[in-house]
This record gives C-alpha cells, sequence and structure tokens, in this order.
C-alpha cells in the first residue's frame, strides 16, 4: 500500500521475493520493505528512499532474537501464528486489514 502511494510497487514487490525466512538476507530485506510503512500511515511526504535503510549486523541479530523468543513464548504458551510472508500478502488481499494497515490475524489454541 505504501510502496503503490510512492509509486514503487514493483521495487515492493521485487523485494518480496527475496524474504525466505528468518536469514540475514530475509531480516535486511524486511527492514528495507518496512519504510513503506511511513508512506502509508504518515503520508508520501514523509516518505525516504528505503535506500537509506541499512540496518547492521547487530540489528538483524537482534531482529533474529526478537522474532525466535516470540516464536518461543507462543508455542509456551500454547499458541500458534502463521508469520509466513505469502500469509501476510493473502491476508491484504483478501482486505483483512486494519484502517493503519497492520495485519489482522487470528492467534488460535494449538490442539
Amino acid at each position: 500500500m505504501g510502496a503503490e502511494m510512492v509509486n514503487e510497487l514493483e521495487q515492493a514487490e521485487d523485494l518480496l521475493e527475496w524474504i525466505q525466512w528468518l536469514d540475514e538476507n530475509s531480516i535486511y530485506t524486511t527492514c528495507k520493505l518496512v519504510g513503506y510503512d511511513v508512506a502509508y500511515k504518515r503520508g508520501p511526504q514523509y516518505f525516504t528512499s528505503i535506500d537509506n535503510i541499512q540496518p547492521n549486523r547487530k540489528v538483524i541479530k537482534n531482529i533474529e532474537i526478537m522474532v525466535k523468543r516470540s516464536r518461543q513464548f507462543l508455542k509456551k504458551e500454547n499458541k500458534s501464528l502463521d508469520l509466513s510472508v505469502s500469509s501476510v500478502v493473502n491476508l491484504r488481499k483478501m482486505g483483512k486489514t486494519s484502517k493503519k494497515g497492520y495485519v489482522i490475524s487470528r492467534i488460535k489454541k494449538e490442539t
């Protein structure tokens, strides 16, 4: 949505292709994609090029740790959450996002 507002939808879709899961390149690419969120939530006038987003190894490692801890917590609480890129893209296509663009998803108890 934000990428479309700044005429960079094709570039954003190309970046999505590079995201696999929790490897360094996927986290780096995800950090860049989050830059489009500014255009969507605050307006295109606040957007700066995603080329300016250059997360270092420490930031990437911290994100990896945060995601792993979140998954461990959800598992401990007997809940599951689909965090795959395809699930987020499909939810957006189905219109299951909030007015601010956050993905609305259900956390369900594992059986």
